[in-house]
């Protein structure tokens, strides 16, 4: 009998584990989510896609002008953020895939 308890506690605190981590990846997601967004990032997008360099002298001129840098840096910063998650394994490559996979592989033909 005390075997059998054993078991069925193992069971219960596994699949217990296991969704509260599909919980904490979905919070997780509805924040990344709420971030990507909000009117700020909508515009920082907008201006990180409609950025014309070419060459380096051009990025550092648009650099010198603190309010360009603030729209690069906010729209970098998040997906490199990102990155490091994925990176970390703390999310799930897949679900960010979904939520801006076509803004991702956009940006990888800019890069």
């Amino acid at each position: 009998m005390t075997g059998i308890g054993i078991i069925v506690a193992i069971s219960y605190y596994t699949l217990a584990l296991r969704n509260s981590n599909r919980t904490r990846q979905a919070q997780l997601f509805m924040q990344i989510l709420g971030q990507f967004n909000t009117s700020s990032m909508t515009e920082s997008r907008r201006f990180y896609f409609d950025v014309e360099l070419s060459s380096f002298d051009d990025f550092m001129k648009m650099l010198a002008d603190p309010e360009e840098r603030k729209q690069l840096m906010l729209f970098g910063g998040f997906l490199e953020g990102l990155g490091v998650m994925i990176k970390r394994k703390i999310i799930d490559v897949e679900m960010i895939v979904d939520l801006i996979g076509g803004v991702t592989e956009v940006s990888t033909l800019f890069s």
